[in-house]
């Protein structure tokens, strides 16, 4: 059965601060029933950000889709997982990358919560974590290499590569100098003398450090030649049967590994660009790890597969492929992740399955129509998008393309995106993290929540320019929706964590109206008013949501539905008299009558 907690009398407990001006009539609140679920888990075996071959030969990745950590035999067996300490209340792509040492130990480059967590080998348990010193805590922990007893971290946000013990005491660190310039550091790992190579994703290149810290050299440049790059990932140094210790470079939107003396001379190719069900190519490949036998084992995190190239006498030649299958598609197992809900103009729901990068297009009563979208080294994937709306008018998708700050455009029926708004950036055209947009029928203006501008941008449908932006007082502001009955848009403001009400004309901008800050709201990333005029808010922090009465009493507070408790409920949409709940952890939608 579904838990519910009533709270009739809840307005006693709310300050003067949640008081909400109403701006429609608000009619009587029935308790909800319980919902009809639609989708359910939709998730790959693997989604690996990193990789890397233990000791004893085992393999352990950073499931970064998975929000997880996984252990498999060199056969492909799954031994363990674990989400402990890598995944607690936060966004799926935590873990990015993985290091082990030469005691079997297990480190995880945690970026959001800037980290590094310490696991047993053996049974994934978390042993310690750390980051960094105390006047320079880890800005972006994206890649680790464990190798010499150090680990080696490249934090791409302060634009350096730290070494630690593996105690967690920082104990060098390498940063830009002469020559070797830095940017975007994705991946570190140092031969046997100390010296240090790094991946440097935005400058198409290799840059050397000697062990002392000083710039040795620099080697490559962007192309697809041998030699070239286009965004390197991944470094790794290893012992080659026939070369001795050799840099394994995972050259990502190339798709390819390939090999190099450690004065940069190259040596070898090893794969190539293709569909996750092609045998010897990558579609996005992310890191290398290398066997004690010298074959190489790629970390190709869209293509959903862990791939190994043999090392034969003359070369490489394609071996085996762990996972290598797209995440599912039918009416009970679809979602990793979903987040927002836009009815389309024939009907359907057009629903943002944010971890498997696409829109999964599904009738009211959850049958499949079709999915558009995908991740991979094109200019028009999907990186983590959260947020979709219909244009009243074509019919088009607009999608908030969260994680590469822009918006792009699709078609109703899925066919190639049609164009591409916006970049990363405090300009007019320009966003950070857009969480979630709305597109209001009267005007035809699209409302979006640029979260980490903390602030509201607002575009025209029609010509697909921007008029103008709203900061107002807003932090991290993650949902935003229209008030059907007055054309008032309402948004959490979620870092604040309260939810606002305003109005908007075009010449006259913004007037906020009113706000509702229930007792103990945390980072809601959901809120929409209902046809009686009551705010259903998705309390993210809480796992739970809320619906709060115009006057602000919580009329009723939902923890759990279909025999499981909510889990990061975000996205809410209204339909009428439909109500749609993203249970975003729970990789379902609740649909409730009102």
């Amino acid at each position: 059965m579904r838990k519910l907690t009533m709270s009739m009398s809840a307005l006693a407990g709310l300050s003067a601060a949640a008081l909400i001006a109403g701006t429609a009539p608000a009619g009587a609140q029935e308790p909800v029933g319980a919902p009809k679920v639609l989708g359910g888990r939709g998730h790959a075996l693997v989604y690996p950000s990193g990789m890397e071959v233990a000791p004893d030969g085992t393999l352990v990745v950073a499931d970064t889709g998975n929000d997880s950590v996984a252990k498999f035999t060199a056969a492909g067996v799954l031994k363990w997982r674990v989400s402990a300490g890598v995944g607690a209340g936060d966004e799926a792509e935590n873990a990015r990358d993985i290091a082990v040492d030469n005691q079997g130990f297990i480190y995880v480059a945690d970026a959001a919560e800037f980290r590094i967590i310490k696991l047993d080998g053996a049974t994934g348990k978390t042993l310690m974590t750390f980051n960094g010193p105390s006047g320079d805590r880890l800005g972006s922990p994206i890649g680790i290499t464990a190798t010499n007893n150090k680990i080696y971290v490249s934090d791409g946000a302060k634009k350096k590569v730290r070494v630690f013990d593996t105690s967690g005491n920082q104990i060098n660190a390498f940063t830009a100098n002469g020559a070797c310039d830095l940017s975007a550091v994705r991946d570190a790992d140092a031969d046997a003398a100390g010296n240090v190579y790094v991946a440097n994703y935005k400058f198409n290149n290799i840059v050397k450090f000697r062990a002392d810290g000083t710039c040795d050299k620099t080697w490559g440049t962007q192309g697809t030649a041998n030699g070239q790059f286009k965004n390197p990932y991944g470094v790794r140094l290893a012992k080659d049967p026939k070369w001795g210790e050799v840099v394994y470079v995972a050259d990502s939107n190339n798709n390819r590994v390939q090999v190099f003396s450690k004065t940069g001379v190259w040596k070898a190719t090893v794969g190539r660009t293709g569909a996750y069900n092609e045998t010897g190519t990558f579609t996005t490949l992310r890191r290398v790890a290398v066997a004690k036998d010298g074959d190489i084992w790629g970390a190709d995190l869209w293509g959903w597969r862990l791939v190994r190239f043999n090392r034969t006498a003359t070369g490489y030649a394609y071996a085996q492929t762990i996972g290598g299958l797209k995440p599912p598609t039918t009416s009970t197992a679809v979602f990793n992740e979903p987040r927002a809900v836009a009815v389309g103009k024939d009907g359907n729901l057009n629903i943002m399955d944010t971890v498997n990068q696409r829109i999964v297009k599904m009738t009211k009563a959850g049958a499949i129509v079709d999915t558009c979208g995908q991740r991979d080294y094109r200019p028009v994937s999907f990186n983590w998008p959260r947020g979709v709306a219909i244009d009243p008018v074509t019919g088009d998708r607009w999608v908030a393309d969260t994680k590469q700050s822009r918006l792009q455009i699709y078609p109703n029926k899925c066919g190639v995106q049609t164009f591409r708004l916006g970049n990363v950036g405090t300009g007019l055209k320009q966003f950070t993290w857009p969480f979630a947009i709305t597109i209001r029928p009267s005007d035809r203006l699209a409302f979006v929540a640029d979260s980490w501008n903390n602030r509201l941008s607002v575009w025209d449908a029609a010509t697909r320019e921007p008029v103008e932006t709203y900061a107002g007082t807003f932090k991290s502001p993650r949902a935003i929706s229209l008030d059907a009955a007055t054309g008032n848009l309402v948004v959490a403001d979620s870092a604040n964590n309260k939810i606002v009400t305003l109005s908007y004309t075009r010449g006259g901008g913004f007037t906020e109206l009113a706000t509702l800050a229930p007792a103990g709201l945390s980072m809601p990333e959901g809120v929409a008013r209902d046809a009686n005029g009551n705010y259903w808010i998705g309390d993210t922090g809480n796992d739970r949501v809320l619906i709060v009465s115009p006057s602000g009493a919580v009329l009723q507070t939902i923890t759990a539905a279909a025999g499981k408790a909510l889990s990061e409920p975000t996205s809410i949409t209204v339909d009428g008299r439909t109500v749609y709940v993203s249970d975003t952890n729970n990789d379902r939608v609740l649909v409730y009558r009102i």
